[in-house]
């Protein structure tokens, strides 16, 4: 009954657009989205807004990313967007017409990032945002790996194996890869820096952020990043209440909604 509510609802949506049901057919849309850190594509805590965006017909890709538990930072942060890049590359091949990127936690970090590096996006739905290489406190815990990796890179052992810190909504733990790879994501200037790579964006692409009132990220406000990507008409910045992990299960609906009326309005242009 939820989800029948939910599609009446977009379908008056796709009518104020002067849609029809065909012309915007959830057929037509791609959503490419990323766990996020130490998790997986069966992660809990995105399994529920991933089932809606299937359920809405979406064709919904869920790789397993570098961060991942399986991974353990195999691959750089580069590496890792252009791992999406063929994947939204694959949807276009086989016709899907509007293709999101989303993710949770570094997940929307990822998504974000990707933004940045690559232009080939019709939306980036960021939820709970998370990794923030560049907050003091961030670089409290983990300030003394980025300078051992630093040290190695100085040293020509950029390639070389290690043990680092590596920190998760305030849980600590060590992960083993090489000081280049680590740099780039937790170096206060590497790859991986919110802000920055929001400033970067190379189009301006519909943005919706979702971040929840227990989350660590909400102090920081809607001038943190949010605030330095391209204005545009269909962007949201949104506050639910709801902890990190608990913030994709309450936005399941709106989220769904937004990537139906961006995708909606994209092939009505058409």
């Amino acid at each position: 009954m939820k989800r029948i509510k939910i599609l009446s609802f977009v379908a008056v949506c796709m009518a104020l657009l002067g849609l029809t049901a065909i012309e915007a057919h959830s057929a037509d849309i791609g959503v490419v989205f990323l766990h996020g850190k130490n998790g997986s594509p069966n992660s809990p805590a995105i399994k529920g807004v991933v089932e809606a965006m299937k359920s809405a017909g979406m064709d919904v890709r869920v790789p397993d990313m570098p961060w991942s538990r399986s991974r353990g930072y195999n691959a750089a942060y580069e590496d890792a967007m252009r791992e999406v890049h063929q994947i939204v590359e694959a949807m276009r091949g086989k016709g899907v017409k509007a293709v999101f990127v989303a993710g949770h936690s570094l997940g929307a970090n990822g998504a974000i990032g990707y933004a940045a590096m690559f232009a080939d996006a019709d939306g980036i739905v960021a939820i709970a945002p998370g990794h923030t290489p560049d907050v003091p406190n961030f670089q409290g815990i983990v300030g003394s790996s980025v300078k051992k990796a630093k040290e190695m890179v100085a040293e020509g052992h950029g390639a070389e194996k290690a043990e680092f810190t590596d920190t998760n909504q305030g849980r600590v733990n060590s992960v083993t890869t090489t000081a280049d790879i680590y740099l780039g994501y937790f170096s206060p200037d590497g790859s991986a820096v919110i802000p920055s790579n929001m400033q970067k964006w190379k189009k301006n692409i519909p943005l919706i952020w979702i971040v929840g009132k227990k989350d660590p990220m909400y102090e920081r406000g809607d001038f943190y990043a949010y605030k330095k990507a391209p204005v545009n008409p269909a962007n949201q910045y949104v506050v639910v209440d709801a902890d990190h992990m608990g913030t994709p299960d309450v936005v399941e609906d709106q989220v769904v909604e937004w990537i139906q009326k961006v995708a909606g309005a994209k092939l009505k242009k058409k």
